[in-house]
């Protein structure tokens, strides 16, 4: 847990995640760019190198060390188009850092929750700059409610409930007409997923992991 905040105008942002197409990375580093002086870190990896964050590599969070590492920030900072809830804000919650993020995260509505409007670097810094400014009890105040939205929201007792419920309810469903452009959408969304199996990379991994059993199993000569 977070005891405390950095000081008015120190105060850091870290960004958890991969450096894929999802995750908007080149509003991420237009953010940093605006804002010189005030520091941004990286926790995660990808291919693509996010210009102006301390890069701090994956991290295990199941250790005491790393979690750690993630009090030295006071803010985290997601900017996703297409990133509905992603657990890092919660997880970010539990830990006493006070999530920022789009609301295209599936996150808006709670006031401890701060949101910062799409790809608009201007109005994202006046946000940012704000959240330099506040006092220690404001914060402190707002990574309290959190704590009480994850013991009341968004706890895994509500969670599990919602989903047996789902199973469980008999009543008909009305039938969903599928749009042909939103699965044309979809395609080329999983087209460009960096999770493809089918992006060259992948592909490689794939044909490698293939040769390696091969090998494994072939018998010696």
């Amino acid at each position: 847990m977070k005891a405390q905040f950095a000081p008015v105008r120190e105060r850091r942002f870290v960004y958890i995640g991969h450096s894929g197409w999802q995750k908007n990375p080149e509003y991420l580093e237009a953010i940093s760019a605006a804002l010189p002086s005030t520091p941004f870190a990286w926790i995660g990896g990808g291919s693509r190198k996010l210009r102006g964050y301390e890069p701090l590599g994956r991290l295990d969070f199941a250790k005491e060390q790393a979690r750690e590492v993630v009090r030295q920030h006071d803010f985290l900072l997601t900017v996703g188009k297409h990133d509905a809830n992603p657990a890092t804000i919660l997880e970010a919650m539990s830990w006493g850092l006070i999530p920022v993020c789009t609301p295209q995260s599936g996150y808006s509505g709670y006031p401890s929750i701060i949101n910062v409007p799409l790809d608009d670097v201007a109005g994202t810094v006046r946000v940012l700059t704000r959240l330099q400014e506040l006092p220690q009890s404001t914060l402190l105040g707002l990574q309290a409610r959190n704590y009480g939205l994850l013991s009341g929201r968004f706890s895994w007792g509500r969670f599990v409930g919602q989903v047996a419920n789902a199973i469980e309810d008999e009543s008909p469903t009305p039938a969903i007409r599928e749009d042909p452009s939103r699965r044309l959408l979809l395609r080329v969304y999983s087209m460009r997923s960096p999770y493809n199996a089918w992006r060259p990379d992948n592909l490689a991994k794939l044909l490698r992991r293939q040769v390696r059993r091969l090998r494994q199993h072939s018998p010696s000569r």
